[in-house]
């Protein structure tokens, strides 16, 4: 049993709504990337970690280096 090929209007339907639904899931990048949404979960009482900054290049900088970048992490994901 072979089915017929879709309509044209129906298969361009189909094109717009996957492209709302691959829109949608990549909001939440966007956002992270670009820090459109400035404001604080409801309930948090403090601020999400900043991006860390590496000042040196030794074994202790990258260290902190890597625990901000976990700290961060974990706040903004």
């Amino acid at each position: 049993m072979t089915l017929p090929p879709p309509k044209s209007n129906r298969r361009w339907a189909n094109g717009v709504v996957i492209f709302i639904f691959l829109a949608v899931l990549w909001l939440p990048i966007v956002d992270n990337l670009t820090g459109i949404d400035v404001t604080r979960p409801p309930g948090e009482n403090r601020l999400p970690a900043r991006w860390p900054q590496l000042a040196r290049w030794d074994f202790s900088s990258l260290q902190n280096y890597l625990a901000g970048t976990e700290a961060y992490l974990n706040d903004h994901f």
